[in-house]
């Protein structure tokens, strides 16, 4: 399974290349004056294609290994301990199964994932220490489980997600304490499990589901320090479970939901120390659960629903 191709062109260089098993290719263009020597000009170079295995990189060496590779017909498990970015697989497109970026104390660039596609799996991206921001994920389009953003110190930032339309799964955002703002997901209208911000202290703004129409699994706000405001879901019409806000204790208001006629659930508003107003549930018009606001001591009306 080894061919050879050889041309010549008009300015007497040459060009040679072989294929082994449909992997790699070389090309080389020398000078006839060049003493012969036509080895000395040959790259080995891989070509696109998909590889049909799950992925384990703990070193650079590991990204370069695959960096042919626009399909991974299995995971991808990025966790290395020197890794700085990903900039080696801005060719991948396609993850079928799960990826999943833990545990990498010197990555803070994911932006060579900036032409991934479509995640067959899960998404998970968990204790990288000096990670900023995620904005890397420009293209993304499905996933077709979950999205899990967990136990980032550092991070501070999520505007990627520009592309991605629906989800299966849930999408999570736990445990980052310097994240700051969410601005992504301009264009998801659909979740199709729940959607959680849970204990991110920094947290100040959420500004990035203008097109959300549906939760399918609950919404849960709960645990964040400095949060002021609810975070704004101007479109989002139902959800399929409950929601839950609580222990916020820098919430002012509930305004982000004024476009919310269904709750197939139960709501919950507690524990929120200077939460004043929540008139944003106007157009409200089903609860088949329970109703239950307590423990928000500055809270005099209730008249937003």
């Amino acid at each position: 399974m080894f061919a050879i191709f050889r041309t010549q062109s008009s300015l007497d260089c040459w060009t040679q290349r072989w294929a082994l098993l449909g992997m790699f290719y070389a090309v080389g263009c020398v000078d006839p004056s060049a003493n012969g020597n036509h080895d000395s000009a040959m790259e080995v170079v891989p070509s696109a294609e998909a590889c049909g295995q799950s992925v384990e990189v703990s070193e650079a060496a590991d990204l370069d290994a695959v960096a042919h590779c626009e399909t991974i017909q299995g995971d991808l498990i990025i966790e290395a301990s020197t890794l700085r970015n990903v900039d080696a697989l801005e060719g991948l497109s396609t993850v079928e199964g799960s990826l999943s970026i833990k545990g990498n104390p010197a990555l803070h660039d994911l932006s060579g994932l900036a032409g991934l596609m479509h995640v067959g799996q899960e998404i998970t991206i968990s204790d990288n220490r000096v990670m900023t921001q995620i904005s890397g994920f420009s293209s993304l389009l499905t996933v077709g489980e979950s999205i899990a953003i967990l136990d980032n110190p550092a991070l501070q930032d999520i505007s990627g997600f520009t592309r991605l339309a629906f989800m299966r799964d849930d999408l999570a955002f736990q445990d980052n304490p310097a994240l700051q703002d969410i601005s992504g997901f301009d264009r998801l209208a659909g979740i199709g499990g729940d959607l959680w911000m849970e204990n991110n202290d920094s947290l100040l703004r959420v500004t990035g589901f203008g097109a959300l129409e549906t939760v399918v699994g609950h919404l849960e706000v709960s645990d964040h320090a400095a949060l002021m405001e609810m975070p704004v879901f101007p479109e989002l019409a139902s959800i399929g479970d409950g929601i839950a806000i609580v222990r916020n204790d820098a919430l002012r208001d509930i305004r982000g939901l004024t476009r919310l006629r269904t709750v197939v659930g139960w709501i919950e508003i507690n524990d929120n120390s200077r939460l004043t107003d929540i008139s944003g549930f106007s157009d409200l018009s089903e609860v088949h659960g329970l109703v239950c606001i307590r423990k928000n001591p500055a809270l005099n009306d209730i008249s937003g629903f």
